[in-house]
Parts: C-alpha cells; sequence; structure tokens
C-alpha cells in the first residue's frame, strides 16, 4: 500500500485489523472487491490462468519470494511475484536490481579482474540511476563509499567473517564473566580459548 514516496508492507495482523475496520461501514463483499485485483498469468506449460489477489495479503505474503531468484520460485510464489509486479512496478525495478548485483558479487566471479569487476560495478550504479528508485540510489551510495573494499573480495574471496566469529566468542566471553576485571587473566583465558582446535570448532 503506497504511503507517500514509502511502501508499507503489513503483517497478517494488521491486514485483519484493516479488514474488520472497514466492515464497520462497507458490506464483506464491498470490501473484498474494493482491495482484490483480478491477474491473468501464464503457468509452465504455457495455460493462461486468472487469479483474484488481496492487495494488502499479496504485500504481506511476498517478501519471502523477493529473497530468492526467479528461477527458485514456486508456482504460487510466480504467480504471486506476477502480481505484486504489476500493482507495484517500482518492487519490480528494485528486485531486478538486486538480482543483478546479487550475481556480481557471486563466488563464481572470485579471481576475475578486479578492473574488469570495477566495470561491471559502473554499469549497475548507471542502472540504478536510470530507474530512479530511492531506496536502491540510497543503497547504490553505499556500495560506492566502500568499493574499494568490495572490490578486494574478488581478489581471494576472504571476508571477515572469522573476524567476526572471534568478536562474537570474545562478547560472549565478557558477558559470562560480567565485564573484565582482571585483565591479565581475561586475555589468559582467551588464549587458552583461540589456541583450543577442539573448542574454536
Amino acid at each position: 500500500m503506497p504511503v507517500g514516496d514509502s511502501l508499507l508492507v503489513p503483517s497478517k495482523k494488521l491486514w485483519r485489523w484493516y479488514h474488520d475496520s472497514l466492515s464497520g461501514f462497507l458490506s464483506a463483499s464491498a470490501v473484498k472487491e474494493r482491495h482484490q485485483h483480478d491477474f491473468v498469468v501464464k503457468t509452465k506449460n504455457g495455460k493462461s490462468k486468472n487469479i483474484r489477489v488481496p492487495i494488502l495479503e499479496a504485500l504481506s505474503r511476498s517478501r519471502y519470494l523477493l529473497y530468492k531468484y526467479p528461477q527458485n520460485w514456486t508456482e504460487t510464489q510466480r504467480e504471486r511475484a506476477v502480481a505484486l509486479f504489476k500493482l507495484y512496478p517500482e518492487i519490480e525495478k528494485s528486485y531486478q536490481l538486486c538480482c543483478k548485483f546479487r550475481a556480481w558479487y557471486s563466488k563464481e566471479n572470485v579471481g576475475r579482474s578486479v578492473d574488469e569487476m570495477r566495470a561491471e560495478l559502473r554499469l549497475w550504479y548507471s542502472e540504478v540511476e536510470k530507474e530512479n528508485v530511492l531506496e536502491m540510489e540510497n543503497f547504490s551510495s553505499l556500495v560506492e563509499r566502500h568499493e574499494g573494499l568490495i572490490l578486494n573480495y574478488f581478489v581471494n574471496g576472504d571476508t571477515n567473517a572469522i573476524a567476526e566469529a572471534m568478536n562474537c566468542k570474545i562478547q560472549r566471553m565478557i558477558t559470562l564473566n560480567k565485564g573484565t576485571k582482571n585483565k591479565e587473566f581475561f586475555l589468559h583465558k582467551m588464549k587458552n580459548i583461540f589456541s583450543s582446535t577442539s573448542k574454536w570448532d
């Protein structure tokens, strides 16, 4: 449901409250008719199929399919995506741009020339600017600010996952010890933990 320039994605609870509120001054059939759209979608075997989709329900249930690539959608998710993208073209634009960025940042590209990857990223910047979607422009600016660090990933495919895991263990130890009053003992304990392969695994 558009709200100004933003998009509200309601939960099932919000959808029920909204439906019940409207039912107070509209008939049930009027509420249902007012907030549903009919769409014609094509199934995998090429046949056409008529579906009726409640708008708010479509928004609420479509967030999971947006995490997947189109080839990984189920038949139901494919139908829901067609309905969602017809209602909200900006979501489709953003989804396509996100898929392109994910494909660019995939493991398959590790080892390729950094200059080549930078050139492809610049093309992606241009596509984002052309589509003129505010949220994607903000994301594009974020990527551009950290472009150098992001491109380093393609050299050896290394990430900061190990450092994050170590930091998580350190924070957990601090929490269990209720602070670090004795610094020397704390560092000694950390040394024992990280030097033990079994505990690290």
